[in-house]
């Protein structure tokens, strides 16, 4: 079982945009949308997680993170991109 604090979490999601954004011809909220997307799809088809409980402020984000989950795992080239930034915001520490 794994927790995390929503505090912790949206800090980093936060780096992991700034760094995206800083990245991409894209709008920052384009970025989040589609890191979003790629953390909660990473985690939910990782073959060691066998329950993911995911809080939500608002109700309209129940069917973007549905749909998030029909999409699939990440595909090579998303999960590279995924550890990109992950890399990219741990060595600014």
């Amino acid at each position: 079982m794994l927790a995390t604090s929503p505090f912790v979490r949206g800090r980093l999601l936060d780096q992991m945009v700034q760094a995206g954004a800083e990245q991409s011809s894209e709008k920052e909220e384009v970025v989040r949308a589609q890191i979003a997307d790629a953390l909660l799809r990473f985690a939910f088809h990782d073959p060691h997680v066998d329950h993911l409980i995911v809080g939500i402020r608002k109700q309209e984000w129940i069917v973007r993170n549905l749909e998030s989950i029909d999409r699939g795992p990440l595909t090579g080239d998303e999960h590279k991109k995924l550890m990109h930034l992950w890399a990219m915001i741990k060595s600014d520490k």
